[in-house]
């Protein structure tokens, strides 16, 4: 016997979903230079019988409409789209949103209230895809990981018990005509994270869609590669519990992870401010070092090579976020934040964290 959902999530406004998707496709086009790194395996699949839980990393809201561009353009159905409810102010603009396709998630304030934004998650993830509709979530539940912690933190485990739920419950009733429900890890890389100073220096919370923080982030922020893996079945994976699987979701999703030319020349930064000097000099023998100790994982550059000139990749940076065409002490913080973009790779040595925390503060 079925557990009756408490949550609805109605269908999409024709209109008001036709005029975000104008936008959000001449938004895609003008404020960046996307690359889309799409797994043809997907259309193979949306073509039969599947549905679809994109689980992305979270650096920027801009993923909440581009990974939904890149999809549209590359011939999927665009997906409903989780967002924390605090990133919506008042009940006009979360009614757009959720006429657009968007549902909103309760923003835990407390244990108790953890519970049932746990549990109102679940059951939309589970509504969504019983009425065969895709679903894109963000499994980390801020973009503050990065800047608060230096890496990317644990998937919240309730998204993957909506979807061990449907798959087994599917996997008991034989061929019911439901469609199967694969995972598709996705991660986006930046040039510019367009609210990345605002990040680093909001410790009361992260901008929101309120029109003034809009405004503020509309600008180019250069080269954006948004990245599909390999789709999960997750009928196979039903031995697993939720916490497993989110961390299976979460690895999947680094694997996705590509070094750009700003993550070098932080680092490049970084590496000359340890030994003393942010002279150009000292950052252009930074940056040598860093393609040196980038050789193993050549594979996943994008925009630069390693034989590239540590001025040249200054300038491409330089492009889109000027706050790289000076070193000085005031940006430590920026590169750092672009630097632990790809701390899996490139560990920052010892003592470089004390310090750049002092010049946060």
């Amino acid at each position: 016997m079925h557990r009756k959902r408490k949550a609805h999530v109605p269908p999409r406004s024709r209109l008001v979903f036709g005029l975000a998707r104008r936008f959000g496709i001449m938004g895609f086009r003008l404020w960046c230079r996307p690359h889309i790194e799409f797994n043809p395996e997907l259309k193979k699949l949306a073509e039969g019988n599947a549905v679809f839980l994109y689980a992305a990393l979270h650096k920027s809201l801009w993923e909440t409409t581009g990974i939904q561009v890149a999809l549209t353009l590359s011939g999927m159905d665009v997906p409903w789209v989780g967002m924390g409810d605090n990133l919506v102010r008042g009940r006009f603009f979360q009614a757009i949103v959720e006429r657009a396709g968007g549902f909103l998630i309760r923003r835990p304030r407390g244990r108790r209230d953890l519970i049932v934004s746990a549990r109102q998650l679940r059951d939309s993830v589970l509504s969504l895809l019983e009425t065969r509709r895709s679903v894109l979530v963000f499994p980390e539940g801020t973009r503050r990981g990065i800047p608060d912690h230096h890496c990317h933190g644990p998937f919240f485990p309730a998204v993957f018990a909506a979807v061990l739920e449907y798959a087994r419950d599917l996997a008991d009733h034989g061929d019911s005509g439901k469609p199967a429900v694969f995972i598709v890890p996705v991660n986006v890389d930046y040039a510019k994270v367009r609210e990345d100073r605002e990040m680093i220096r909001r410790r009361n919370g992260p901008l929101t869609l309120h029109l003034l923080d809009s405004l503020k982030m509309i600008r180019h922020i250069g080269d954006v590669y948004v990245s599909f893996g390999a789709p999960m079945n997750v009928s196979e994976l039903i031995h697993l519990d939720r916490r497993e699987l989110a961390e299976q979701v979460r690895t999947a999703c680094l694997e996705l992870v590509k070094v750009l030319p700003v993550n070098v020349v932080a680092h490049g930064v970084l590496r000359a401010e340890r030994e003393g000097s942010m002279e150009s000099c000292r950052v252009h023998r930074g940056i040598r070092s860093v393609l040196v100790d980038l050789k193993p994982h050549a594979h996943r550059l994008r925009g630069m090579s390693l034989e590239d000139e540590p001025a040249e990749l200054i300038r491409r940076v330089a492009l889109f976020n000027p706050l790289f065409q000076k070193f000085t002490h005031s940006m430590l913080p920026v590169a750092r934040l672009y630097a632990d973009y790809i701390a899996q790779f490139l560990p920052l040595a010892d003592g470089m964290e004390q310090k750049i925390e002092e010049l946060k503060s």
